[in-house]
């Protein structure tokens, strides 16, 4: 004949056997202890994966062509707001702040950035530098709406500001 295997006594059943109210408390904790720890675990092992995985590699963007990208510049696309609703070309500002001369500074925000990847980075990431003076403002969503001809064309044309 085989011996079953016995666990230890659990401390809470000589107290569920006193009261129903009791045995509530205890199935509670016996279920929950284990969805707790596997909601931790499971929490872990996504921030583990995700903290691993290599970011994806930007693809470089199609040559850029200035008289596109002027008229980009002054439409809405694909329900975005247009870029003339907060920068100018003329040196007055606007919520925004104006892009009269623009390619002369951009690429000297951010050290070792050339004017290029800033004007960019600026158009989908407008967050990652702010300008001073100015808050966090501008739209964020171009990245998702622009293809990426539409930006080459905006970053060709705001460089010759």
């Amino acid at each position: 004949m085989r011996r079953q295997r016995t666990s230890p006594p659990n401390p809470l059943s000589v107290v569920t056997a006193r009261g129903s109210h009791i045995r509530h408390i205890r199935h509670f904790i016996d279920s929950n202890i284990c969805t707790v720890h596997s909601g931790f675990f499971y929490a872990l092992m996504i921030m583990l994966i995700v903290a691993c995985t290599p970011a994806a590699t930007p693809q470089p963007l199609p040559a850029g062509d200035a008289a596109r990208g002027a008229i980009l510049f002054t439409q809405p696309i694909d329900g975005t707001p247009l870029c003339t609703g907060c920068h100018t070309l003329d040196g007055s500002p606007l919520s925004g702040p104006s892009l009269k001369g623009y390619g002369a500074v951009a690429g000297t925000r951010i050290t070792g950035m050339s004017a290029s990847d800033y004007t960019v980075q600026s158009l989908v990431n407008p967050a990652s530098f702010l300008v001073s003076s100015y808050g966090n403002l501008m739209y964020n969503q171009y990245g998702q709406h622009l293809s990426g001809q539409q930006i080459a064309d905006l970053v060709a044309f705001l460089l010759t500001q």
